[in-house]
């Protein structure tokens, strides 16, 4: 007998079965990409937004003043304004925390805001050193290989990828330096009374991967104690047994000679000699 599947037998019902068997055949579709999705669902996370613990403007320009403390922050090329040594650099310092030990796939994003646009490359750094200070130039932290470019700064907030800096928890610094458009743009601080607008560095990551190896606890060996002693077991020596001289043997009697009855003297005594007499003569 030949088996038919379910779209050869779908024909053959009819009415209200048929409902009954597309919607038992949906509920199951419908059952299997949801157990399918879970797992991506369960993995997603909130991101971690950070904000600046410090920052300021690294400035060749003296007269600038205190940059730590201003509600904002500059970047100029080295020739701002008309000054030929006008550069100035906005430096921003993160702690990143939160991070689990099994994440993966981190991604962080530094999020600045400006408060107009410009036709001006601003590329993104990671840098050596903290954001705490008045920015005199000669604080200014060791910048490395840009991380990011953005070639138009937009107006509200600016975005760069800065994953290449954050792998973990702990202090990373930022610094953003101005290619071209030879003035100041300005970017606001942390220090900024609009909170809505001020600095941040947004970080996402997913879950699954290994934490850690811990190196196995140095265990002391065993200390192998010293054989105990077999007890000996002392037997008593058997009491000797002394061997006297060997006890006289007791001969059997010797038979006794049965003796001839003594005979009888007659009265008158035996005449004659003392031999037994013959048998009488005839």
């Amino acid at each position: 007998m030949s088996r038919h599947g379910i779209h050869r037998a779908l024909p053959a019902i009819t009415g209200r079965r048929k409902a009954v068997v597309l919607s038992v055949l949906s509920v199951t579709a419908v059952g299997g990409i949801v157990a399918t999705m879970m797992p991506l669902i369960a993995a997603e996370v909130p991101p971690i937004v950070l904000s600046a613990v410090a920052d300021t403007t690294a400035t060749q320009v003296p007269q600038d003043g205190d940059n730590g403390v201003k509600t904002t922050l500059a970047s100029c090329p080295q020739l701002c304004d008309g000054n030929r040594v006008g550069q100035r650099d906005a430096v921003l310092e993160f702690q990143v925390r939160g991070l689990p030990a099994d994440a993966v796939k981190v991604k962080a994003s530094l999020r600045v805001y400006a408060w107009q646009q410009f036709t001006s490359r601003v590329r993104a750094h990671a840098a050596e050193g903290t954001a705490v200070g008045t920015g005199a130039w000669h604080e200014r932290p060791v910048l490395g290989p840009a991380l990011a470019t953005v070639d138009r700064v937009a107006q509200g907030y600016n975005e760069w990828d800065v994953s290449g800096a954050v792998s973990g928890n702990g202090q990373v610094t930022f610094a953003l330096t101005q290619e071209n458009w030879n003035t100041r743009i300005y970017w606001a601080s942390r220090e900024n009374t609009k909170a809505t607008i001020r600095p941040s560095l947004v970080v996402t990551y997913q879950r699954g991967g290994r934490p850690p190896t811990r190196p196995p606890a140095t265990t002391a060996p065993p200390t192998t104690a010293a054989p105990k002693p077999t007890p000996t077991r002392t037997v008593a020596p058997s009491p000797t047994r002394t061997v006297g001289p060997p006890a006289p043997t007791t001969a059997a009697p010797a038979p006794r000679r049965r003796s001839a009855p003594a005979r009888t003297c007659p009265a008158g005594g035996w005449s004659g000699p003392t031999s037994s007499p013959g048998p009488p003569s005839t």
